[in-house]
């Protein structure tokens, strides 16, 4: 999945364009138009890709934790698992790429439950 492929999925399942249509708000309304022209930043903004981090660790029935180290990033189900077990795991050249895959992987299975729910992505820089 390339980086404005990955960048749309992480839109989609924080449902902003749904968002911007409904709303008069500038930002939302600025959110739409990058949607439309390939703007969107989650790969390289920390303030884009956080958004998307904190509806993981909100969803309901599981508790999910996403950790992030240097260039290592994991998302974790706490749910009736004490210290968590490991879901995903991403390498990356930096640590906004490595939770930016981690975070792909998880709204890839949250979107098929079939997706393979173990992975670890090999370093790759954003394109």
């Amino acid at each position: 999945m390339d980086t404005i492929e990955g960048n749309k999925l992480l839109a989609d399942f924080n449902r902003y364009l749904e968002k911007a249509r409904e709303s008069k708000d500038p930002y939302l309304y600025a959110m739409e138009h990058a949607y439309q022209n390939n703007g969107l930043k989650y790969h390289s903004d920390w303030n884009w890709l956080m958004s998307v981090v904190e509806k993981i660790e909100a969803i309901g029935e599981d508790s999910f934790v996403v950790h992030s180290y240097a260039n290592v990033a994991q998302i974790k189900k706490l749910s009736g698992h004490p210290g968590g077990v490991l879901i995903f795991r991403s390498v990356g050249d930096t640590k906004i790429e490595a939770v930016w895959k981690v975070v792909l992987q998880f709204v890839n299975s949250h979107n098929n439950p079939n997706f393979v729910r173990e992975v670890t992505v090999q370093s790759s820089p954003p394109q």
